[in-house]
Order: structure tokens, then C-alpha cells, then sequence
């Protein structure tokens, strides 16, 4: 498998004389040497023109220069990482991205030798790559999502070096993509479900620090995950009023949700206790370690969260962690019929027609949703405690 071809129209030659022509893939290209060159994105055919210039001797004599030979592995990952990393810096994406991105990278360059050239590759290699994706640090199984981020993330860095000029091609093979659906359905019965019954959480809150009660209440009652969490900024919260209001981190789309009177107290002592960071970046985050740094590492939450587990003697099912927080707010808001209100609160994609048309969220339908979560949670037989 190549690279797939680019489907948007193909410019016209910036003026007749031009001596390069439009190739599939979004770049100019020429015929020299018996191969085809590749000079440079449409957008930029002065660029394209120039390194044409540059290397057209070396082509025609079926040479190809020395700082052109040398794009290897670890150079095209650091290549692409570089221009993301600006990108993320200016908001055209998102950091979260950017750190999938890198540890995608990590894992390649422990896969191959480094020095090895892209040009070199072939399906064997990246037969070999989707087997290390397709387990875990511990030798288990990955689940089906972690797997087909590795392949996508890996597919976008060297799809990259096609679509800047410095490989020619890339060929993955018929074995880099993700599971079936029958592996996906096998693997996921074999994760078990990921759900926290109401006396776990309970015990959990009552065994928890003062910032990971926090933590909890937000997974719990809003659906937060660990980056959620970890870039929570006090313009998200209305303490005041009792509410929660940012775009998701993973998809920037808006979210909203009614805070539970347990949770806005929780947040309060944070708030209160709360270590100013060492990095001035994390100023405007609500939850700091006591190491005075952020929760920027997603293992910190998940960690800390063991480690809770275990002084609780709480016996997680197989496959929890603080993100079944989330998994289980959503599967216990199932009783509501109001899916528009369940995905504002989590955060998930709604219709483009409800994106055009709905401008602010249901705030009496949403505050509906998150006690009826509440009240599973705190039930007793005298009510919601």
C-alpha cells in the first residue's frame, strides 16, 4: 500500500514555460533520470521550482545528493515532530496530538535502526512495526483503538515526508492497518467491562486526597478523562453557579455539564490547597502535584490512581482505571432518553445540523442528567445523601 493520491483538483502550470506538472499526490513533479521527482507542494511551485533547479543535474545523471540520501527514520520523525510541535504552539492542534505523535515515534525508532533510510522500507518492516503496536510495555494485548492510533499516527508521519519531497514513496505493505471486527469483539470481551459499580466509587471518595476526590467527582459527574483532567482551567468552572463549560481536548468540541454540590466543595479545596506551578504555562490549571507541575503525563492520574485502589483494598475489575470513571457516568446517563444532553456533557460529536443550528446548551436538560448520575451514585434509603 502507497500513500493515498490527494482527491482535490490539480492547479494549472503558474505560467506555460513551467517546466514542472501537477502529480496526484499534491506535489510537482518531473521526469528525470528514468524516475520521477518530486519538487514540492502545489501550494508552493516558486519552492517546487527551486529545488528542481537544484538537483536537476544530479537527476539527469540518476544521482541523488547527499543531504537528499541521508533522510532516514529518526530524521523524518524528527522532521515531522518539528512542524507539529509549531502548530500545536500557534493552536492549529492540539498538544494532546502532538504527545500521541511522539510517543508514536518513540516506539518506531525502538522498533528499526534509526539510521535506517525511509527508501528502504518495505511491508516485512512494517509488518514487524504493527506487531510491536499490537502489544503493551507488559507483553499484552493493545486494544483495538491504541493499535489503529499507532497506524494512523505512523502512516501521517511518513505520508508527510512524501508530501514534503523527501522520500519518494512509502511502502506499508498488505498487513499496516488495524484489527477486523471480529478481532475488535474478541478483544474487547476479553477486556471485560469497564465499569465501576456505585459502593467501589463511594469507597474510593472516602479513601481519596483531597485533589483526587476531585479528580473522581469530575470523572464521575461530567465524564472527565486523565487529559481532562490534566488541562482543566479555571475559566472551565463556574463555581458559583455550579458549572462546567470547555471544549474537549480530543476533538475541541463543546461541552457542558451541571456540577454536583459534592464536587463543587472538592473543587473549592483544591482551589484553596492548590501549589503554584513551577512552569508559568500552568498558571491557569486548576490541578498541580505537590511537585508543583502539572498532570501533563497521562500516567500521572492513571498512577495515582492505582496506587488509591490499592491503600482502599478496592479490587478493580480487569481492565479499569480512572478513565472507567468516564465509561461508567456514560453507561449509568443510558437511563436518560435525552442524547442531545449526553453529548454535550461527554463531549461527544453531534450533527452538523445540531452544530449550525444550536448555539448554547440545554442547561435544564443537562442539570437533569448529571443528578440522575448523582443520585445512582449517593443513593441510601433516605435519598441522595
Amino acid at each position: 500500500m502507497t500513500v493515498a493520491k490527494s482527491t482535490k483538483r490539480k492547479p494549472r502550470k503558474p505560467y506555460p514555460s513551467y517546466p514542472l506538472w501537477p502529480y496526484p499526490n499534491g506535489q510537482w513533479a518531473i521526469k528525470l533520470g528514468g524516475k520521477i521527482r518530486f519538487c514540492g507542494v502545489w501550494a508552493e511551485p516558486e519552492n517546487a521550482l527551486s529545488k528542481y533547479k537544484q538537483n536537476r543535474v544530479a537527476w539527469q545523471n540518476g544521482t541523488i545528493l547527499k543531504e537528499q540520501a541521508g533522510w532516514t527514520v529518526k530524521r523524518v520523525i524528527d522532521q515531522f515532530l518539528d512542524r507539529l510541535e509549531t502548530k500545536a504552539d500557534a493552536g492549529d492542534r492540539s498538544r494532546r496530538h502532538f504527545e500521541d505523535c511522539k510517543r508514536t515515534g518513540l516506539v518506531i525508532a525502538a522498533t528499526w535502526d534509526k539510521t535506517r533510510l525511509v527508501s528502504d522500507l518495505d511491508g516485512s518492516d512494517f509488518f514487524e512495526l504493527r506487531q510491536r503496536f499490537a502489544k503493551k510495555k507488559d507483553g499484552k494485548a493493545a486494544s483495538p483503538a491504541t493499535l489503529l492510533g499507532h497506524i494512523r499516527r505512523t502512516v501521517s508521519i511518513f505520508q508527510f515526508a512524501v508530501k514534503e519531497g523527501l522520500v519518494d514513496r512509502v511502502v506499508y505493505g498488505a498487513d499496516f492497518r488495524g484489527l477486523s471486527e471480529k478481532q475488535k469483539t474478541t478483544l474487547e470481551a476479553k477486556a471485560g467491562d469497564k465499569l465501576l459499580d456505585a459502593a467501589t466509587v463511594r469507597k474510593l471518595l472516602g479513601k481519596a486526597n483531597y485533589r483526587l476526590k476531585a479528580m473522581i467527582l469530575l470523572g464521575v459527574n461530567c465524564g472527565l478523562g486523565n487529559t481532562d483532567i490534566a488541562t482543566l482551567a479555571f475559566n472551565d468552572l463556574d463555581l458559583a453557579g455550579g458549572w462546567y463549560e470547555a471544549a474537549r481536548e480530543k476533538t475541541a468540541v463543546r461541552r457542558c455539564a451541571k456540577l454536583w454540590p459534592e464536587t463543587v466543595q472538592a473543587l473549592e479545596i483544591v482551589i484553596q490547597k492548590r501549589f503554584d506551578p513551577e512552569n508559568k504555562q500552568d498558571r491557569d490549571l486548576v490541578f498541580v502535584t505537590r511537585y508543583k507541575r502539572s498532570y501533563s503525563d497521562q500516567s500521572a492520574v492513571t498512577n495515582e490512581f492505582a496506587k488509591l485502589a490499592k491503600a482502599a483494598k478496592v479490587k478493580l475489575p480487569k481492565g479499569t482505571g480512572f478513565y472507567s470513571l468516564r465509561h461508567t457516568f456514560r453507561t449509568i446517563a443510558d437511563a436518560s432518553a435525552d442524547e442531545s444532553a449526553k453529548r454535550w456533557i461527554v463531549g461527544h460529536k453531534r450533527s452538523k445540523i445540531e452544530d449550525r443550528y444550536i448555539h448554547a446548551p440545554p442547561k435544564e436538560r443537562i442539570a437533569a442528567v448529571c443528578e440522575s448520575v448523582r443520585s445512582w451514585l449517593f443513593a441510601t434509603e433516605g435519598g441522595v445523601k
